[in-house]
């Protein structure tokens, strides 16, 4: 069945956006819900905050029983504002029921409760208006009529028709908005095993493009300048050198700092996919230890990378660890 063009450029917005954060698919979700409800013409951005809160209520109350928050923005240490908040009021909720607390669903929540934890909406409201709503639109340079909105406005405009084909078509971009999310928190937390990932790898019955990893080197370097082999601890010459993937690639299905060290060529492909033991582990969270304390006390103009705030987040929740439990029990 062919798809209407208004919803193939909607699931283009979706499936193509680039994103440090998940707001633009709570947003989406949000716009589905509202239409398939009924909803056209001017609705108030009020109207989809009051939305978007239960999406992250409901996953994080049940996720992070024990305050471990699953990230939703790139950067570890400053989590998108709107999740900031919920996350907040799951803490004053455990807090309300103190001995009495168990993961509840934002829509079983008691109207006294709802109360008490007094969201603003009207807050959120001005957080989607200045980040969220205008840039939903924006695709690789282009402006898509999927509503109208000017900055400002306390409401978005969608039309009878198009309103109409979201409702129709909720079930197809609900699936998309759910699968996108799922991959991108894959992205950010990097202690998950990649299942969407390898799913996708293994419908496609392609191979995942792997990206060239020169870029770590000059990490690489400030705490291993000799680019000593991590497997035999010999020096490496240009030509014979490698990055490892300390736990495989294969399962991490991901290039990230704290688990990337030299290799020769030859070591690197002579241990494969071979589980790492405890006393490597070990060695490569001293390594990212130092590594963090040398960036620190020298590059400081690493300190805002990427890489780096990865890394320190890695050495503070002891992911690295974690992970490789992980791949033990895979």
């Amino acid at each position: 069945m062919a798809v209407e063009p208004y919803i193939q450029n909607f699931l283009k917005v979706i499936r193509e956006f680039r994103y440090d954060n998940t707001y633009k698919l709570v947003w989406a979700k949000s716009i589905c819900s509202l239409c398939s409800e009924g909803k056209s013409g001017q609705i108030k951005l009020i109207e989809i905050a009051e939305k978007i809160i239960p999406l992250y209520w409901n996953l994080h109350i049940h996720f992070d029983p024990e305050d471990n928050t699953l990230r939703q923005g790139s950067n570890p240490a400053k989590p998108p504002e709107i999740l900031q908040l919920v996350i907040a009021k799951i803490a004053e909720y455990k807090h309300l029921k103190g001995s009495q607390y168990k993961p509840v669903f934002y829509e079983r929540l008691l109207g006294t409760d709802i109360q008490s934890l007094g969201f603003n909406y009207q807050s959120l409201a001005k957080l989607l208006n200045q980040d969220v709503a205008h840039r939903f639109l924006n695709l690789s340079g282009s402006t898509l009529n999927l509503y109208h909105f000017v900055q400002g406005d306390e409401s978005i405009v969608v039309d009878d028709t198009k309103a109409k084909l979201i409702a129709d078509h909720t079930d197809i971009l609900s699936e998309a908005i759910q699968l996108r999310w799922v991959k991108i928190l894959e992205d950010f937390n990097t202690t998950t095993p990649r299942i969407a990932a390898k799913l996708s790898l293994s419908l496609d019955k392609g191979s995942k493009a792997r990206k060239s990893l020169s870029s770590f080197k000059q990490y690489l370097d400030i705490e291993n300048p000799n680019r000593v082999c991590s497997e035999c601890e010999k020096q490496i010459e240009d030509k014979d050198l490698s990055i490892d993937h300390v736990i495989p690639w294969s399962f991490i299905y991901s290039d990230n700092l704290w688990n990337l060290t030299y290799a020769h060529k030859g070591c690197n492909s002579a241990k494969s996919n071979i589980t790492p033991d405890r006393a490597k582990i070990d060695k490569l969270n001293q390594r990212n230890r130092d590594l963090c304390h040398h960036i620190e006390q020298n590059c400081p103009e690493l300190i805002d990378k990427k890489h780096y705030k990865e890394l320190r987040s890695t050495v503070d929740e002891n992911l690295l660890t974690k992970m490789w439990a992980l791949y033990r029990g895979y």
